[in-house]
């Protein structure tokens, strides 16, 4: 019986890949606000982008939302010595903190984000 279980959950999960997909973004209006941050997406697009110790990782290229005025997640173009490719980043995993924009990811987190392709 234990073996069944362990079977039907193990299908069940690989059986349901919605519930790993990547969400679908779309681009979110300039005169949108970002509620979290309290900073428009006007000022937030193109902003440096850096990690807790102050240092400069990035900047942000474009903000995504679940559509044009709700504001979910940016897409970070890093240094190169940082992450390849540009990286989703959830904004519930960022901060304003004195007008700078900080991650609050390590490095190897950020690597495993999904990546960006336009």
């Amino acid at each position: 019986m234990k073996r069944f279980v362990t079977t039907t959950t193990l299908i069940a999960l690989l059986g349901a890949p919605s519930a790993f997909a990547q969400q679908s973004y779309v681009d979110v209006a300039d005169d949108a606000r970002v509620e979290a941050l309290n900073i428009s997406v006007e000022d937030l697009d193109d902003k440096d982008v850096y990690d807790s110790g102050g240092r400069e990782i990035g900047d942000v290229e474009e903000v995504l939302g679940s559509d044009e005025r709700t504001p979910t997640a940016i897409v970070v173009d890093f240094n190169d010595h940082i992450v390849e490719h540009d990286r989703i980043v959830q904004i519930a995993d960022t901060a304003l903190e004195s007008d700078r924009l900080v991650i609050r990811l390590d490095k190897g987190t950020l690597q495993e984000l999904e990546r960006y392709d336009e």
